[in-house]
């Protein structure tokens, strides 16, 4: 008789599942207490919106909770395959090589392939920091990094469903909710595929 075993987020999925959504719900918390804007023609700049600050520092810490997570699973994951080699050596190689895989999405999705055979599916959360690193280094703006690949990164944000004003992204409630959802899948499936690995 052939027992199926249910397949279970880890204690720290759930835990990274749980602080996006109180994340999402401390933003809607702060929006909800926000005082209606006068519009004057004395605003310093037309994306001078107090809602939208909000909606950037929401999606930042959505993609800063996914990409810890993440970076973290790899790092227990490489520590514990070199703790049997009891080799000081072996050590300060997967020291380094876990600061060289945590440095971006992309040194992380090629770690997760190199060092534990793991082909996920990272497009939404590449998608996602498109949007995060316009917020981060752009001040929500496209930077000029994105804009060398002006047509990518809009098609990758389009894909997302954020939307573009010029080079300024415009988040939404909706935005975030979909990008809270789209973390925790992500956070789900790779915490299951480093779980039942081969």
């Amino acid at each position: 008789m052939t027992v199926t075993v249910p397949q279970v987020p880890s204690s720290e999925a759930e835990a990274a599942s749980a602080l996006l959504f109180r994340t999402l719900g401390a933003h809607r918390a702060a929006i909800a207490a926000m005082k209606p804007q006068r519009h004057t023609r004395l605003r310093t700049m037309p994306d001078d919106d107090p809602f939208q600050d909000r909606c950037q520092a929401t999606l930042v810490r959505l993609l800063s909770i996914t990409e810890a997570f993440a970076s973290e699973m790899l790092a227990r994951e490489i520590e514990s395959a070199v703790v049997g080699a009891r080799n000081a050596t072996a050590t300060v190689l997967a020291d380094e090589a876990v600061i060289r895989a945590t440095s971006g999405w992309q040194d992380q999705k090629k770690a997760y392939k190199d060092w534990l055979g793991i082909v996920s599916d990272w497009k939404a959360v590449e998608q996602l920091a498109e949007a995060r690193n316009a917020v981060a280094h752009g001040l929500g703006r496209l930077t000029k990094r994105q804009m060398r690949n002006g047509q990518s990164v809009r098609a990758k944000l389009q894909a997302a469903g954020i939307s573009l004003h010029g080079n300024l992204v415009v988040l939404s409630d909706e935005n975030l909710a979909e990008a809270a959802a789209s973390c925790r899948v992500f956070i789900e499936k790779l915490d299951m595929a480093v779980q039942f690995r081969l």
